[in-house]
């Protein structure tokens, strides 16, 4: 991916961070979010070839579910997913 794709991306993820999290919590209302972390990466080796350079967005979520208990939710949001996720959260 070239840096000016990856300043770009950088720069629309900036724009929708804050409504992704003010969606998450929305969504998750019968589970209160407790804290969101995320991580944007470009993956650099793979026993596929045509997976090396993919973009992709880790995210995880730990969520309230009472009682004291909570838990962790980690999933990957794939390129191809990422503009849709950017499109839709722009959109708000």
């Amino acid at each position: 991916m070239a840096d000016n794709q990856v300043d770009m991306f950088s720069k629309q993820w900036e724009k929708v961070y804050s409504s992704l999290v003010h969606t998450t919590s929305d969504t998750i209302a019968i589970n209160p979010l407790l804290d969101m972390e995320w991580k944007f990466g470009v993956s650099s080796a793979s026993s596929q070839l045509n997976t090396v350079g993919n973009v992709f967005l880790q995210i995880k979520l730990e969520v309230d579910q009472g009682n004291g208990k909570t838990k962790t939710v980690c999933f990957v949001v794939l390129r191809s997913s990422c503009a849709l996720l950017i499109r839709s959260l722009s959109a708000r």
